[in-house]
């Protein structure tokens, strides 16, 4: 009997824990207003056929004309957003300020409430946008700006009434109530509950997911959960995230034309098509002259490609470009439990997607963000492939973008599809804290970092003597093969 008692107890104040926050998400919505004013229909048959896949691209347009002060002008809305002219005034009417501007966070909010992914799919979204440190983990307080963002998104489309103090004080109220782990950070906190709210990061992948289960049957009652509504306008393209007036395909048209195309048969068409643009082609007839010259039946990489490996080796005067790739909505510690078979992955995905060796990607270092890779391409320099290492980059931010690249679907597919590609890293906005260190150093793995360290050499010079030392040996065992080779020969004509 008083097992019942306790039971019925605790799951009424699991339940008493996140209502309120539950609670504003009808009332955002109330009565017939979504349906009498119709702005909440139409956003959804203009958004509805969006998935997860369709909101990272969006993302990662939006950050192409990010200039750092987190509004968007209308010229700037058709890059972001694939939409006929009048539907863009539509959204520009209802959500810009003062007709100047709109807000960079709400413009992808309405994309992610309106779309048809999955609660937590929209949940880890919207973490990724709201995460001002771009670390994987949030605030309290950046988890009340979600909150409110969603509120008033749907509050447009209603004349409903939200605030945005309200909505951070319940929001104060019921977290430490739902993470014990944030209570008990919030009790020893310097500087009290409020000093915890504003600044402890601890509302990671794992927490975002038992916040999400407080507001689920709430979710699913509104017009926005569920599959596509009748009507709703087609998903955009694969490739309208990398479709012509960005500024990343102007740098890949220009890089491609100074490193000059890899040609095959003298038949290499100038014009990209509406499926391909010209750094795809390029990058298709070099993979297929790869497939030709690289590997044999069995699978195995052939002599030749071997050989090719050695001279990509020795081409390492060429410059080398740096990239990070960090990619939204996975959980590091997750991936942190296989760290040497992650970045095995990440290597062969890369350069095969790239046409490369896999001696000329290098990952330098795998970290939160929510998973941040840095990495370095060198340029092959072999058989033809005058791509340098700039140009590889680039095709490899193209692959992020078009869903249908090789990179996209692949083994690394479910990574790259939140994933994005940066030339430098904030590392001013990222927490520097010696907590912070110590807990990424718990979760990488010991015996790689000791084994990275043995094979650091002290100096360029020492590197070289190395790879010198290393040909020698190779173009030794190569001779004997080549001897051995010769005598069997030699042996089957007698």
């Amino acid at each position: 009997f008083w097992l019942k008692v306790v039971v019925c107890f605790n799951s009424e104040a699991l339940l008493g824990m996140g209502a309120g926050v539950a609670a504003l998400l009808p009332q955002a919505v109330p009565g017939d207003s979504w349906v009498q004013r119709g702005n909440g229909p139409t956003l959804r048959r203009l958004f509805g056929a969006y998935g997860n896949a369709d909101l990272w691209a969006a993302y990662r347009r939006y950050r192409t004309v990010d200039d750092g002060h987190g509004y968007v002008s209308y010229d700037e809305l058709p890059r972001i957003v694939s939409l006929p002219d009048f539907n863009l005034l539509f959204i520009w009417e209802l959500f810009s300020k003062q007709n100047e501007l709109l807000e960079a966070q709400e413009l992808l909010t309405l994309i992610c409430i309106f779309s048809s992914a999955k609660l937590g799919e929209k949940g880890r979204f919207l973490m990724a946008v709201f995460d001002a440190s771009r670390c994987g983990t949030c605030t309290g307080a950046e988890i009340a700006q979600i909150c409110a963002a969603v509120l008033g998104v749907l509050a447009r489309c209603t004349g409903a009434v939200v605030k945005q103090k309200e909505v951070s004080a319940l929001v104060r109220e019921e977290l430490p109530g739902i993470l014990p782990k944030y209570r008990d950070v919030a009790k020893h906190a310097a500087g009290g509950a409020e000093a915890a709210f504003r600044q402890e990061r601890l509302v990671g992948q794992e927490e975002l997911d038992q916040l999400l289960t407080f507001i689920q049957a709430a979710y699913e009652e509104l017009p926005v959960a569920g599959p596509p509504p009748p009507g709703a306008a087609p998903a955009p393209p694969p490739e309208w995230s990398s479709a012509a007036g960005g500024a990343s395909e102007k740098r890949v048209r220009a890089s491609v034309a100074k490193a000059g195309a890899a040609k095959r048969d003298g038949n290499f068409t100038s014009h990209s098509t509406s499926k391909l643009t010209q750094a795809e082609l390029i990058h298709l007839s070099w993979m297929s002259r790869l497939d030709e010259q690289g590997v044999s039946a069995d699978g195995k990489e052939s002599h030749q490609a071997q050989v090719g490996a050695r001279e990509a080796s020795s081409n390492m005067s060429s410059v080398p470009s740096r990239r990070w790739m960090i990619i939204h909505g996975q959980d590091f510690p997750t991936i942190a439990k296989d760290l040497a078979g992650f970045r095995r992955l990440f290597i062969k995905s890369v350069s095969s997607a790239l046409g490369l060796p896999s001696g000329c990607v290098e990952v330098v270092n795998v970290t939160r963000g929510s998973v941040v890779v840095e990495f370095v391409i060198h340029a092959a320099g072999r058989g033809g492939d005058a791509r340098d290492s700039a140009s590889l980059a680039l095709l490899l931010e193209e692959q992020l973008a078009n869903s249908h690249s090789a990179l996209r679907r692949g083994a690394f597919a479910a990574h790259a599809e939140s994933a994005e590609l940066v030339k430098q890293l904030d590392r001013a906005a990222t927490p520097a804290t010696e907590e912070a260190h110590r807990e990424q150093a718990s979760q990488t793995d010991p015996p790689e970092l000791e084994l990275r360290q043995e094979l650091r050499p002290a100096n360029l010079e020492e590197a070289l003597r190395r790879i010198a030392l290393l040909e020698q040996e190779l173009k030794r065992r190569d001779e004997i093969i080549a001897d051995l080779r010769g005598d069997g020969d030699s042996w089957l004509l007698q």
